[in-house]
């Protein structure tokens, strides 16, 4: 690399790192002085100078110097500073949008980050909250959504991961229930055989839990097909997700769980901890009321979904 484009290197760094630590700074909060600046970033000073005004010319932070008291941001383009930082777009992932609950959710998580700060959201979906917190740890998505329940379990595992906003009940899910093949069974029984899907945390668990007094089968089965088993009586019952059941399969026969499901209806946004940039946008512009306005005209089908 020659001189120049090492310089030119040195420059960009410094005002992509400059814009990160702008964005976390709060409006009227005081700054760090050029000198703390250099040493944080490992640039010279004049370097720090520079990214500063390009800062400033560009418009997107507004400084005011108070003497002995220190330099304060008194405004800042979010949107533009998270372009300079490098966030040219977010990498979310969730369930598979099997019910109104979650397409809305989606539609409502995606409104709420690109109507605020315009960076466009790529949401995947994927089966099994053990998968989707992988791709977090590993740095494939850059958020995932779970249950409250799920995501205390895997915090408890992995110090990396966060909870960064935490929604109302019932955003993940109304409740799960238990469903029968037979009309005539109303309890789990010895000898009754139950589907299992070991990528859900949630699932299983409640599983295991209805299940410990009982002499059961186990079946492992992918979530999508436990109602195809169940169907087919290659299961006697299975813990479900009760809009899904709701939505599209009203002819399967439930009941309520007899344990307190609460925690796992609350929808919760998780990322890496190390990942601050990410952790601030959903801290600032997930807005909890946005989410559960637009998440309720989706299920009540006032609007249409978009994800």
């Amino acid at each position: 690399m020659n001189n120049k484009n090492n310089l030119l290197s040195k420059s960009g760094y410094a005002t992509s790192e400059l814009a990160k630590k702008f964005i976390y700074s709060d409006t009227n909060e005081k700054i760090k002085t050029v000198t703390e600046y250099s040493k944080e970033i490992g640039v010279s000073r004049g370097t720090i100078q520079n990214s500063i005004k390009y800062l400033i010319d560009n418009k997107l932070i507004n400084l005011l110097s108070r003497g002995q008291l220190g330099t304060f941001i008194i405004e800042k383009d979010i949107i533009g500073l998270f372009k300079i930082a490098g966030i040219n777009f977010i990498i979310g992932s969730m369930p598979l949008p099997y019910s109104k609950r979650y397409e809305g959710l989606s539609t409502a998580i995606i409104q709420s980050i690109e109507n605020n700060i315009k960076i466009p959201i790529n949401m995947t979906y994927m089966r099994g909250s053990k998968n989707r917190i992988n791709m977090v740890l590993n740095g494939r998505y850059d958020f995932t959504i779970t249950s409250k329940f799920a995501a205390l379990r895997f915090i408890q595992d992995n110090p990396d991961l966060i909870i960064a906003k935490e929604l109302k009940h019932q955003s993940f899910l109304s409740k799960h229930v238990l469903m029968f093949k037979n009309p005539n069974f109303k309890t789990i029984e010895d000898e009754m055989t139950a589907g299992i899907d070991s990528d859900s945390l949630d699932q299983e668990t409640l599983t295991y839990l209805l299940c410990k007094d009982k002499n059961v089968n186990i079946k492992k089965i992918s979530y999508n097909q436990l109602v195809e088993n169940l169907e087919s009586g290659k299961i006697d019952f299975a813990v479900w997700n009760g809009d899904e059941l709701k939505d599209k399969y009203n002819q399967i026969i439930t009941k309520d769980l007899d344990v307190d499901d609460s925690i796992n209806t609350i929808a919760v946004i998780i990322v890496h901890k190390d990942n601050i940039l990410i952790k601030k946008i959903i801290e600032d512009f997930i807005d909890i009321e946005f989410i559960e306005e637009i998440q309720n005209k989706v299920i009540n089908n006032i609007i249409i979904p978009s994800y």
